[in-house]
């Protein structure tokens, strides 16, 4: 699916079944969803907005990249497990920016103003080159046998980084969070 608009539709603007690809679309006000897709699901270039629900929710192995999410009525991007979101930004939605299962990898990406954490993630999960800034619920929160490097976590309630169990952090820095930097 390339280049298509779903706007102000009842319930999901666009129902992508699994390895399904959508490039340069737009969802926007839809009274549920913006894009719901199965597994293998791939995303491109692509902008879920002002939906009711949540802007971008897809299955396990999805790839979303360079896709923005903002103002979404819950999280911005929701992934399952060995997912990969990669240069997109998700801001002003009203749970967590970025939301993924075991074994994903975020890279690049943008989490900003949202009302939930930043970015947040299970366990074995990579975070790599973020920007995470003034999340209420936390910049990024991830599971056991993650690792977060070259990030910069500013300005978010409820701590920097959080971290389980068996973790590394390398790089960047994590500054003027209310709470903990790290832990």
């Amino acid at each position: 699916i390339a280049s298509c608009l779903a706007v102000q539709n009842t319930l999901d603007g666009f129902g992508a079944e699994a390895d399904c690809v959508l490039v340069d679309c737009t969802a926007r006000g839809n009274a549920n969803r913006g894009i719901h897709g199965g597994d293998g699901v791939g995303i491109r270039s692509s902008l879920v907005a002002s939906n009711t629900t949540g802007g971008l929710v897809l299955g396990n192995r999805a790839s979303v990249i360079e896709t923005k999410a903002q103002g979404n009525g819950q999280e911005g991007i929701r992934v399952g497990e060995s997912s990969t979101a990669s240069g997109c930004s998700s801001q002003k939605n009203g749970t967590t920016g970025i939301a993924g299962g075991i074994r994903c990898a975020v890279f690049d990406c943008l989490a900003a103003d949202n009302l939930g954490a930043g970015i947040s993630l299970d366990a074995r999960a990579r975070v790599t080159d973020c920007q995470v800034q003034a999340n209420t619920l936390g910049g990024i929160q991830t599971g056991a046998g993650s690792t977060v490097s070259g990030c910069t976590v500013e300005g978010n309630a409820g701590g920097g980084i959080q971290v389980s169990a068996d973790w590394r952090v390398r790089g960047r820095q994590g500054a003027g969070n209310t709470g903990l930097g790290f832990h």
